[in-house]
């Protein structure tokens, strides 16, 4: 508020000096002379009151009126000369102003007093005045009207001129007009400035117009091509959904359509192996032929299932089935399903089972076909070592399943690649161990989705350890989901 305030009295005073018939430098002279005025004014105006309280309190020696009607003089004249200022002309105003003012000085004391200089300070102001109100020039002619007056009192009064006071009045316009003629060069210098100013203002303005102009331009041209950018995105992004669902059903209708015939050709193949084996006399070739055309079509089976699998889980079309899981049992089944492959390369296989008393529930079949991938690999890359599976407690809620071989191990340039899709340690032609690549990029985002991780440890030349932790139990399962289940506690 107060801030406000002070603004409001700052414009006030502003709009008080301010004059609205003159321009250029009669503008800022009035200005000048408006000041002076006003304060001429307010200083005329406390003194008339001051005088008028020493005559109501009946201190009245002729002298107090004498100046109250001097005071009430000036506070006309410099009224009416305010307005002629500010509504007719500084000219006149000045010079009247001027006039008055040495007039107002020579009465004011004895007429003797003034010839000889004990006015001769005041006088100095009129001079002063005449080169800021009117022109610099202007300060010797009011140094001329004062020494004139100066002579004519002389004259009057009987007595010498007084030269020291006329040669004083000349020095003191000569000072004056020095003084003011420098200050209106300077000022005209600043004004020029200002001027060379507004107009580097008004250009760097329309230049900076012009460049906001070509920047919107730009804006909207970028615009117009982030959105068009956008729209073949969009497309480009619906293309490729589409491609995805086609591949997808093409994947899963081929798959269904492999199988069947695939199956068939097992189920054939494993029926001619059986009679094969019961004829004594039939050809061992035969034999071998049919059960090399047995295991070549589980294979094929194998690597669809894979395809089939790998699809869902990209799609995330992928549903678990918990049930409780028997650990003991689940060791039965992989010690059946991966124990030839281990003992046909002439390797040890051996289980550690921490975890018999452990209540375990999960989807069983995911579990089986991670922990195949894992010890079919370990079997694969491992000759004349040991495979081992470590069944173990890990941290609170967890249990964690190791998978240790002896075998050629993994380069650390690789262990980032092997969980993606159709990667192998080798891709070349010509590789060393078959395979699709799709085993642990399956079990790593089977194990995600059953709520664990894969983590894997190797060193080329001496194994590798895979890790596979899951949850005890499944956020989100109850206790009445595992049926048949001892020691079965809510999440």
């Amino acid at each position: 508020m107060l801030e406000v305030s002070q603004n409001k009295f700052v414009l006030l005073c502003l709009s008080l000096i301010e004059v609205r018939n003159d321009t250029g430098v009669w503008l800022r002279r009035g200005k000048i002379l408006n000041v002076i005025l006003l304060t001429f004014f307010f200083l005329s105006f406390f003194g008339a009151i001051t005088n008028w309280m020493y005559m109501l309190t009946g201190m009245d020696d002729g002298s107090v009126w004498l100046t109250f009607y001097i005071l009430g003089a000036t506070i006309v004249s410099t009224s009416g000369l305010y307005y002629v200022n500010t509504f007719v002309s500084v000219r006149p105003a000045a010079a009247t102003f001027l006039l008055l003012l040495i007039l107002l000085i020579f009465v004011a004391d004895d007429p003797a007093q003034t010839v000889w200089g004990r006015n001769m300070i005041p006088l100095a102001l009129p001079i002063i005045m005449a080169g800021l109100i009117m022109n610099p020039k202007m300060s010797f002619a009011a140094a001329a009207v004062i020494s004139f007056g100066s002579l004519g009192l002389a004259h009057t009064t009987g007595q010498l001129p007084n030269a020291f006071g006329v040669i004083t009045y000349m020095i003191l316009s000569l000072i004056s007009w020095l003084a003011t003629n420098h200050l209106e060069n300077a000022v005209d210098n600043l004004h020029q400035v200002n001027r060379e100013l507004d107009t580097r203002v008004m250009q760097r303005t329309k230049e900076l117009a012009i460049a906001n102009e070509l920047l919107d331009e730009e804006r909207k041209l970028l615009e117009m091509r982030v959105t068009e950018r956008t729209a073949e995105i969009s497309e480009m992004n619906a293309h490729l959904n589409r491609v995805a669902n086609v591949k997808d059903e093409f994947l899963a209708n081929m798959s269904h359509e492999l199988r069947t015939p695939l199956n068939a050709i097992i189920g054939y193949s494993e029926g001619l192996l059986e009679d094969a084996e019961e004829e004594e006399e039939l050809n061992e070739i035969y034999v071998q032929d049919i059960d090399n055309i047995l295991k070549a079509g589980r294979h094929l089976l194998n690597i669809i299932n894979d395809i089939l699998d790998i699809s869902k889980l990209e799609a995330n079309q992928m549903s678990l089935h918990i049930t409780p899981i028997n650990i003991d049992g689940l060791i039965e089944n992989l010690l059946v399903s991966v124990g030839p492959a281990v003992e046909a390369q002439n390797n040890t296989f051996q289980i550690v089972n921490d975890c018999s008393d452990v209540s375990f529930a999960s989807d069983e079949l995911k579990l089986t076909q991670i922990l195949l991938n894992l010890l079919g690999n370990a079997a694969k890359f491992t000759s004349n070592g040991c495979v081992r599976l470590h069944i173990e407690p890990y941290g609170v809620n967890e249990i964690r399943f190791s998978v240790h071989d002896t075998g050629v191990g993994i380069p650390k340039s690789s262990l980032s690649q092997i969980f993606l899709p159709f990667r192998q340690v080798e891709n070349s032609k010509s590789r060393t161990f078959g395979g699709s690549g799709l085993g642990l990029a399956i079990s790593s985002k089977m194990a995600k989705i059953m709520g664990g991780a894969i983590t894997v440890k190797s060193e080329v030349g001496e194994g590798s350890v895979f890790r596979l932790v899951l949850p005890i139990r499944l956020k989100g399962y109850v206790a009445e989901k595992f049926e048949g289940l001892s020691k079965t506690t809510a999440i």
